[in-house]
């Protein structure tokens, strides 16, 4: 699968920025020469597509908002969203107030399944590790890149039972390990 994207003013999807099969810009460069705005997540097409993305934020506070937005670009420094709920209309959000970023796909998407289904395909793990101590695991694939300050990475989310697109600001991140193998212990104590 390819993640899709869409350019400023694009009527249609063109692929994630620094794949390899992305075409070099003017200036021979492999990826976009201008930001690309992440769109809403429609897994069954397997891409992003036009239209509002629902998110969860979560902030380095603990402050959780979730909404939407049809604006997100991590290569920009922030972008604009509506919040769910409350008396706010319109937030502009500063990636580096942000500890990451969940866009979540449709609820007819969502799956039965206990687990990840890429843990039978062999895909190198990783582990961000946060600067506040917590760790997400995941999977190396097609979905994971380094964009403007942020990482872009696909990862399971217990909670909706899916995949979910993660733009988790470098800021907030103490560093990512690829692992061989999943650390058993909790917490502080492990070391990926």
């Amino acid at each position: 699968m390819v993640a899709a994207v869409a350019r400023s003013g694009d009527t249609g999807p063109t692929k994630m920025p620094n794949h390899p099969g992305f075409p070099p810009d003017a200036g021979g460069h492999q990826g976009a020469a201008e930001p690309l705005i992440v769109l809403r997540v429609d897994w069954s097409a397997g891409s992003l597509v036009a239209g509002m993305a629902n998110l969860r934020l979560l902030f380095l506070d603990g402050e959780v908002i979730d909404g939407e937005s049809d604006d997100v670009s991590s290569a920009r420094l922030g972008f604009a969203m509506r919040p769910a709920v409350g008396n706010n209309r319109l937030a502009w959000v500063p990636f580096s107030a942000l500890k990451y970023c969940k866009l979540s796909p449709a609820a007819a998407v969502r799956t039965a399944r206990a687990d990840d289904p890429r843990g039978q395909v062999g895909l190198a793990k990783l582990v961000l590790r946060f600067n506040d101590g917590d760790v997400m695991r995941g999977y190396k694939d097609e979905g994971f890149a380094h964009d403007g300050n942020c990482l872009n990475v696909v990862l399971w989310d217990q909670q909706t039972r899916s995949l979910c697109r993660f733009i988790v600001p470098y800021s907030a991140l103490k560093a990512v390990f690829f692992v061989e193998q999943w650390d058993s212990r909790e917490g502080v104590q492990a070391t990926a």
